[in-house]
């Protein structure tokens, strides 16, 4: 359910953006607190097939392998950005789009070209 409301807030909102600046490029947003279901399995398989499909990179890397601590950094920043969680529990969506884009990436390469 959160995946659909985000997946249709965020094409509106999109929509309502090219509809009025259609040249302009659409950046998105940048979450503060996530739902990990609604954003970031798709976000890591959209940021590594955008490297894969253009030729001029050669390699992506994630931010990092476990979240932030529960404390946070110096700047208070404190939320899920990693593979795991703080107690090394994998987040199975985000895992699964890894395996998924590591099983496909050579061929959705070649086809990108």
């Amino acid at each position: 359910f959160s995946t659909k409301i985000a997946e249709q807030y965020f094409r509106l909102c999109r929509e309502a953006v090219k509809a009025v600046a259609p040249n302009q490029l659409y950046l998105g947003c940048r979450f503060a607190w996530v739902n990990d279901r609604a954003v970031r399995a798709a976000a890591y398989a959209a940021y590594v097939r955008s490297g894969l499909a253009n030729p001029c990179i050669v390699g992506t890397h994630w931010f990092q392998f476990g979240d932030q601590a529960t404390t946070g950094r110096g700047d208070g920043e404190n939320y899920q950005i990693g593979l795991v969680d703080i107690c090394d529990t994998p987040y199975p969506e985000t895992i699964q789009a890894v395996r998924d884009v590591g099983r496909t990436m050579y061929r959705y390469r070649i086809e990108a070209k």
